[in-house]
């Protein structure tokens, strides 16, 4: 788990320091997410690098793939989410992201 920890704060650390790229990945129609835990050569890399870790996760703890999907799709929306928030200047939040991340990783 800590291994997703890691990535997942260096993802929404990225976006931080360069939010420009967000909305240039996810407006662009050449990024393809298909959300499973079968490797997929033209998913978008960052999503399979998480992909691998979920499925790590899943032999480590004896849960099933889907469950492991169901989880990497939990995270996946949870870092969007904040990542918009946190890169929009429309947006008023007095909440420390790390804590509302931290709570999907207890």
């Amino acid at each position: 788990m800590e291994n997703i920890r890691t990535l997942s704060y260096a993802y929404i650390n990225f976006y931080i320091e360069h939010p420009t790229y967000y909305s240039f990945m996810y407006r662009n129609t050449y990024i393809k997410i298909e959300f499973t835990m079968e490797k997929k050569e033209e998913n978008y890399p960052p999503y399979n690098v998480f992909r691998e870790q979920y499925g790590r996760l899943a032999e480590e703890i004896g849960i099933s793939l889907e469950e492991s999907l169901t989880r990497l799709t939990r995270l996946w929306a949870l870092l969007h989410g904040l990542t918009a928030f946190l890169i929009s200047d429309n947006v008023q939040w007095n909440n420390e992201w790390q804590s509302c991340l931290e709570k999907e990783f207890n």
